[in-house]
């Protein structure tokens, strides 16, 4: 099946509002940053036999670098197109993936949560001069 970096990026969007659960990966119902980007391709027949493995709400940034370069390839900054994902360093690890929806502004769909968040949920957020500056890596669809 062919699909469309547009196709990807729209199936991100329509995450939006989903409720932030850890592991969760139902769309409208629970995601985290990592449901978001192992279901996304999913929605049309990509990595069928693929999941993630549980992990923490703290995940080890060694094991996810090895599970992103497992499904994915790794690409430079400024070969980011549609639908690719952004991995960032949130405090000191890098433990946080976002899934491109726009270049210009650079925008991203992405699972927050946490104890005081005003928002738990899949959002849609420009990626600012602070958030770029947390970007450790940026990883391509393969298929």
């Amino acid at each position: 099946m062919s699909v469309t970096r547009r196709q990807l990026a729209d199936e991100a969007l329509s995450w939006l509002g989903t409720p932030f659960v850890h592991n969760g990966r139902i769309k409208g119902v629970a995601a985290d940053c990592a449901g978001l980007v192992e279901m996304v391709p999913k929605a049309y027949g990509l990595y069928q036999g693929a999941a993630v493995p549980t992990y923490s709400r703290r995940p080890d940034p060694e094991q996810m670098r090895v599970v992103l370069r497992e499904h994915m390839d790794e690409i430079g900054f400024k070969l980011v197109a549609l639908a690719d994902v952004l991995w960032f360093r949130i405090v000191h690890d890098p433990q946080h993936l976002g899934i491109v929806v726009e270049l210009d502004p650079l925008t991203i769909v992405h699972a927050l949560g946490g104890d005081n968040r005003e928002r738990n949920e899949v959002v849609l957020t420009r990626v600012h001069s602070l958030w770029r500056q947390r970007i450790v890596g940026c990883f391509r669809y393969r298929g």
